[in-house]
């Protein structure tokens, strides 16, 4: 397999996992949560605190690794894609 090749399948998997991110954070954030409050305050005996993290659904933390990830895939292919133009025109940045 060539270079550029491999090099387009890294590009196709990064912005596919952007995407599938996206659209898992989309279906997530239209997903009632459920907590709230149950009682009537002045009858209760015990305060209600909810979980803080009780609106955070598995979906959510899947959407964000995913996004997280290929946004970090997308910046090693520039990177690469920068250095590679550098060395192929014989001219490197000093900085």
């Amino acid at each position: 397999m060539t270079s550029t090749r491999r090099e387009l399948i890294g590009w196709v998997a990064a912005v596919g996992m952007i995407v599938v991110g996206i659209v898992i954070l989309a279906v997530a954030m239209h997903q009632q949560t459920h907590f709230g409050w149950f009682a009537y305050a002045p009858l209760s005996d015990t305060t209600y605190s909810p979980d803080p993290f009780a609106s955070i659904v598995a979906l959510t933390i899947i959407g964000e690794a995913l996004i997280g990830l290929g946004l970090l895939a997308v910046g090693f292919l520039s990177g690469l894609k920068f250095a590679r133009r550098g060395r192929a025109t014989g001219t490197t940045s000093t900085i």
